[in-house]
Parts: structure tokens; sequence; C-alpha cells
């Protein structure tokens, strides 16, 4: 099995899992995440194609994605990715 093969797999899990699960049943539901979570987890993926397809998807939303690197006092550093859409102005003359 190759790798697209094994992340359909995967993703087809978690549609079937969630599809079962009864709407109001939170617990079942992230369940078929954390399953999911542990199947991905065996598929190696590209950091660049997530980004990439992240921007994709900012694109569509006709959004903007922003990209930082952040440090904290204790010398913790971590990456976020912060994606902004359906940006609305205030009508200036009304208010």
């Amino acid at each position: 099995m190759n790798q697209h093969e094994q992340e359909q797999d995967c993703t087809d899990q978690l549609l079937e899992c969630t599809t079962e699960c009864d709407p109001q049943d939170k617990e079942c539901e992230t369940e078929c995440v954390e399953d999911y979570k542990g199947c991905e987890t065996m598929v190696h993926v590209d950091q660049g194609e997530i980004i990439s397809e992240l921007l994709t998807l900012t694109s569509l939303l006709n959004g903007k994605m922003e990209r930082r690197t952040v440090y904290d006092s204790t010398g913790r550093s971590s990456k976020k990715i912060i994606i902004e859409y359906d940006i609305k102005e205030r009508d200036k003359r009304t208010s």
C-alpha cells in the first residue's frame, strides 16, 4: 500500500466512524478523531505540503494567512499559523 492509499484509508475510516456516531455523542467523535490521529501518524506527511494546502484553502476563503514563530520567557518556541477570512470593514459614514 502506498502513502496516498494509506492517507485515503485513514480519512475514510474517520468519515465512517463519525457518521456512525450519534450527533449528540461528542465522546464518540473524540474517539474517532483520536483513532484517526493514530492512523495518520503512520503516514509521513511533509510540512511543506500541509502549509501549501493551507495556503490554497486560505485563498479559497478569500483570506489571509500569517505564519509566526513565537517564543516565551522559559525558552519555549512554537510556530503558529493564523488564517483570517470573512473580513468586513465597518462603514465609517454610518457610525
